[in-house]
């Protein structure tokens, strides 16, 4: 499996840098240039790739809800951007070598997610038998869960 132009052989670690929602802000204009510095941040650390979580603005049902999501709905909705944005942020990471992984959670994002074309997807182990797998062109990287 080659991942951007990368062999996956299991010869050696493949880091990923965890963004998440980190880029969440308060002022909508400041979630790209935090989500920037995060990208350059994996960078200056070696990652071979950056992965954030894309959420719709508004609270969208999830594919895979859990019972704690509730608290952290807000913190989701703060950390919305625009396709054009996510694009962009995509083409930073892979102009630094990087991958782009993103996680979605809710089928509105599907067509944002695909035009954004990341170099995968990581599926949450919540959501391992809800994922709209068939949707996304992949590849995929699933956890492996709670458990493992």
């Amino acid at each position: 499996m080659t991942i951007n132009g990368r062999p996956i052989d299991g010869q050696r670690c493949y880091i990923v840098a965890e963004c998440g929602t980190a880029h969440m802000a308060i002022v909508p204009g400041a979630r790209f240039g935090k989500a920037m510095a995060l990208v350059e941040a994996a960078s200056a650390a070696t990652a071979d790739a950056v992965k954030f979580q894309m959420f719709a603005m508004n609270y969208e049902p999830l594919f895979c809800p859990l019972p704690e999501d509730d608290r952290r709905r807000e913190r989701w909705r703060l950390s919305h951007m625009h396709t054009e944005e996510w694009t962009r942020i995509r083409s930073m990471a892979n102009a630094l070598r990087m991958d782009f992984i993103l996680s979605i959670f809710q089928k509105i994002m599907i067509a944002e997610a695909v035009f954004v074309e990341p170099n995968a997807y990581k599926v949450a182990w919540r959501a391992r038998s809800t994922f709209p797998f068939a949707s996304l062109p992949g590849p995929f990287i699933r956890s492996v869960g709670r458990e493992a």
